[in-house]
């Protein structure tokens, strides 16, 4: 009896023995003690070499372990051939291999070791692994951390640790003992990478590691002759700067520049950006134009390939090609010229215009009545004025004791315009020769000094010319603006001559806004802009909008577009083709049709006004409303 139970109890004891040893392999688990290089060991290169499916010499990693039954795998690279040696085991690896998984039945797995520095050609490794032998000591060890800080000049770095992207500097993390590989890598700076240790003397301590990059960029300086301002391409993408020019960081290395300027042939070169340095390129620009000095005689427009460039003498670049010069000037046959410009070669071009002249003979009864003619006096009559330039003219005989004559006379080409006048005795001021419904006045003068004619029609007083005061009443400066988009934005006063040219203000008088007119201290004292109802009581007068413009328009096409339809200018007004400046600033064509502002605005909106106009193709006048900004003539009523 009692050995049946001896012998029970030994099978009891003998298989929770063996329960115990089962459960403890089962917990075992594979930890990397070391990894070094043998850098004296010969193996790989003489005593024991290998070769890869490549045909180069494996390095080996001696797996040192007193345990057996391990299987290894590789990345893609793979295991050229695995060997157990006594007390290790040697793993013929291709150079360039990263990691190691090594397995075992009851050992468990480690998986992905990465080895901690590069695997070369024919060298030898060795690396030692545990097992859970150690496995009380191995969890101690976690415990035992040291704080690693990655810091970078400059920082915002990406970090790499042992392979894998970690965030950007300055960076922290908490790391156990070992040996750890690292990268940091930012764009446009060269990338730093190397390793390094913690140790056990670091333990709950810090580590810091500090890196300069070295910077991969540079910069670019462009200037350009003769002249700066060019544009600026590089590498396909066009910049916003202009030479002088001093780019942004540009990577290092070739760049392909592009610089462009009006005027001149485009230019393109290679340049090297060395690194944190700055390469200075100074560019000669070829030019593509010549320069044309343009006279005129007499004083004319110049027009360039058609349109208006200046007046009397203008200097102008022009591109290479075939280009048309122009001189244009009332009374006056145009001279055009043709030429084809080559680039550098400069010139002159001289336009002369021929005048389109006529005569005047003038006689009258009685004789020596002195004339006048536009204001200038002339001699007695009876007398010709030979060579007179074609056009209108205003003819005044006076003599004392009779009524001044006052009427228009035109001027043609190569014909003689006879005047025979009788002078009526008397004390009268004016007979204005075919005025049907009017009577003409005296004369006003502004704050400026300029003199204005008048004229009667009907029971209302007009001035028989433009405005072209720059001054209020009370001899405050209205603005001169030349600038479109001033122009364009303005609610306050201002005017400009045609073209921002004064050469027009004798004939055509200002251009004036609407916030002008609206301050009742434009015209002189005693005259004021005429309201809307003004205007339309003036062509109800004369007959109705249908008719009222050829009987304001001046005749002929000295300054009014052919065919001037309906002209006779038999009220005296003297209405002229001054145009306008748009509320955008652009004029828009002299010649075609004249334009005056009323004082009345539009009860609908508060940004426009009456206004009257007449064209070159109608006898008809226009009452419509318009932009308060745009530029008008003005016409001053007597109150």
């Amino acid at each position: 009896m009692d050995l049946m139970i001896r012998i029970r109890m030994n099978r009891i004891i003998l298989t929770l023995c063996l329960l115990g040893l089962g459960l403890f392999t089962f917990a075992q688990k594979i930890s990397v003690e070391s990894f070094k290089s043998l850098p004296n060991d010969l193996s790989a290169r003489v005593n024991f070499p290998l070769k890869d499916q490549n045909g180069d010499l494996c390095a080996i990693i001696k797996v040192v372990t007193t345990e057996t039954g391990f299987s290894w795998e590789a990345g893609q690279l793979g295991i050229t051939k695995a060997e157990k040696k006594t007390g290790e085991y040697w793993i013929y690896v291709p150079f360039g291999a990263k990691r190691l998984t090594i397995k075992h039945d009851q050992l468990g797995v480690l998986r992905d070791y990465f080895y901690p520095e590069p695997i070369e050609k024919a060298c030898v490794y060795e690396l030692r692994i545990t097992t859970a032998k150690v496995k009380t000591i191995i969890e101690e060890q976690e415990l035992v951390t040291t704080w690693l800080t990655l810091k970078s000049n400059p920082d915002g770095a990406d970090v790499y640790i042992n392979n894998l992207q970690k965030g950007t500097t300055n960076y922290t993390e908490k790391l156990t003992p070992g040996k750890y590989s690292y990268r940091i890598e930012k764009s446009m700076y060269h990338t730093e990478a190397g390793s390094f240790d913690i140790t056990g003397e670091e333990a709950n301590g810090k580590k810091i590691l500090a890196v300069d990059l070295k910077p991969a960029f540079g910069y670019l300086k462009i200037s350009t002759l003769p002249e700066s301002g060019a544009k600026i391409i590089i590498d396909d993408l066009e910049t916003t700067g202009i030479t002088p020019f001093v780019s942004e960081k540009l990577k290092s290395g070739m760049h392909t520049v592009t610089v462009k300027k009006e005027m001149y042939q485009p230019k393109s070169l290679e340049v090297s950006i060395l690194d944190g340095q700055t390469t200075t390129e100074n560019i000669i620009l070829s030019p593509n134009f010549a320069k044309v000095a343009i006279i005129t005689q007499p004083e004319a427009n110049i027009y360039l390939d058609g349109n208006k460039i200046g007046t009397s003498t203008y200097t102008a670049r022009v591109l290479a090609g075939i280009h048309t010069f122009e001189a244009k000037r009332e009374s006056h046959y145009p001279d055009k010229k043709e030429r084809e410009v080559t680039a550098g070669d400069d010139f002159t071009v001289n336009l002369t215009l021929q005048p389109q002249l006529g005569n005047l003979e003038i006689v009258s009864t009685p004789i020596e009545a002195t004339v006048s003619l536009n204001g200038v006096e002339k001699g007695t009559t009876p007398i010709t004025l030979k060579k007179l330039l074609v056009g209108n003219y205003e003819l005044e005989l006076t003599m004392e004791g009779f009524s001044k004559i006052v009427k228009t006379v035109i001027i043609k080409e190569g014909q003689t315009v006879a005047i025979n006048e009788a002078l009526k005795a008397g004390t009268s001021n004016v007979d204005r020769a075919n005025l049907s419904s009017s009577t003409s006045g005296s004369t006003v003068k502004d704050v400026d000094g300029n003199t204005y004619g008048t004229v009667t029609i009907g029971t209302q007083v007009w001035m028989a010319e433009n405005l072209k005061t720059t001054k209020y009443t009370d001899r405050a400066s209205i603005p001169l603006v030349a600038d479109n988009t001033v122009w364009s934005k303005l609610t306050k006063s201002g005017y400009c001559w045609y073209e921002n040219a004064i050469s027009n203000k004798t004939k055509y008088g200002a251009l004036y806004n609407w916030y002008t007119v609206n301050t009742n201290k434009l015209c002189p004292t005693g005259w004021h802009v005429p309201s809307d109802t003004e205007w339309t009581a003036l062509t109800t007068f004369l007959g109705g909008e249908g008719v009222a413009g050829g009987k304001l328009k001046e005749t002929g096409t000295s300054h009014w577009i052919s065919p001037n339809s309906g002209a006779t200018n038999e009220t005296g007004f003297t209405a002229l083709p001054g145009s306008s400046r748009a509320d955008n600033g652009t004029f828009t064509f002299i010649g075609y049709h004249g334009i005056w502002w009323s004082s009345t605005e539009t009860s609908t909106t508060e940004d426009d006004a009456y206004y009257l106009s007449m064209d070159y193709h109608k006898s008809d006048v226009l009452r419509q409303i318009f932009l308060k900004r745009a530029g008008f003539s003005v016409r001053c009523l007597r109150e």
